[in-house]
């Protein structure tokens, strides 16, 4: 949303220069890699940051994305059909495919201990919201703290 506007891109193009010189993370988190990928700035916000983690993309944006972070045709197939909670983790050269597992006691939180639906209390609803429909067992990829981009 702040990459559409122009005054929003030079903010968090600001940003993510400053951030990284303070050793500071910024998390930029798209539904639409065009939006990150459609404009220099946001561009330019990819290349700082650190650690780079690529989920499901769409087939409409695979090739700007295939392009942009310089992925072989093999991983730009696996983005088009990664299942939920996994994703591409980049953070440096080599792209690393991954899978994000939740602890006992974090799928305890999110999905309830019996029913596998939640308890229907707050953290469940704040679990249940952040996950969508996840299988048993996992969590959404995108827990890193330094410099994301997903």
């Amino acid at each position: 949303m702040l990459l559409r506007d122009g005054e929003g891109a030079k903010f968090l193009f600001r940003m993510s220069k400053a951030a990284r010189k303070r050793h500071a993370g910024l998390t930029v988190v798209t539904q639409d890699a065009a939006d990150v990928l459609g404009s220099d700035l946001g561009l330019a916000v990819v290349s700082n940051a650190a650690t780079q983690i690529l989920m499901r993309q769409a087939p409409q944006a695979i090739d700007a994305v295939q392009q942009a972070f310089g992925l072989t045709a093999g991983e730009a197939r696996l983005l088009l059909h990664v299942p939920q909670g996994e994703a591409l983790l980049i953070a440096g050269a080599t792209p690393i495919p991954f899978r994000a597992v939740a602890s006992p006691q974090e799928d305890h939180v999110c999905s309830g201990p019996n029913t596998g639906h939640g308890t229907g209390n707050q953290a469940t609803t704040a679990c249940t919201a952040l996950a969508g429909t996840r299988p048993a067992g996992t969590r959404p990829a995108g827990t890193h703290d330094a410099g994301r981009t997903s």
